[in-house]
């Protein structure tokens, strides 16, 4: 087994001829780069289980300031139900999907920011 070595920088790409994701991971050591190829359908289960080991998603994490957000451009949202009656919000991006299950208290908050942002400003009803 060789020694683990900290990834510095990642970069990739994607490969038409192929249908495959790229990524590059570059270290400390002068080791070569190394290249990975993922499956495009692969990718979601990587991003999601990268966002779970460094912490970044979960109810221990503050929340950040607007300003430190970066938009997303999405194709598609989607709201939908789990066999269980659990509700489950869809985002499409590009050729990624993200799917999260909400509790009942994210659905509800979820149902009023929509609402809010959906009603006229012009003192108009929303319906």
């Amino acid at each position: 087994m060789s020694e683990s070595r900290i990834v510095r920088y990642v970069s990739g790409d994607w490969i038409p001829a192929l249908g495959r994701v790229r990524l590059r991971l570059e270290g400390d050591a002068v080791d070569e780069p190394k290249d990975f190829e993922f499956a495009p359908e692969d990718v979601q289960p990587l991003v999601v289980l990268l966002l779970m080991l460094s912490g970044k998603v979960g109810a221990r994490r503050p929340m950040s300031d607007a300003a430190e957000m970066v938009p997303l451009h999405l194709d598609s949202v989607g709201l939908g139900e789990t066999e269980d009656g659990g509700i489950v919000l869809r985002l499409d991006i590009g050729e990624t999907a993200l799917a999260f299950v909400l509790s009942p208290g994210m659905c509800r908050d979820l149902g009023r920011a929509l609402m809010t942002l959906s009603a006229a400003t012009t003192g108009e009803s929303a319906n």
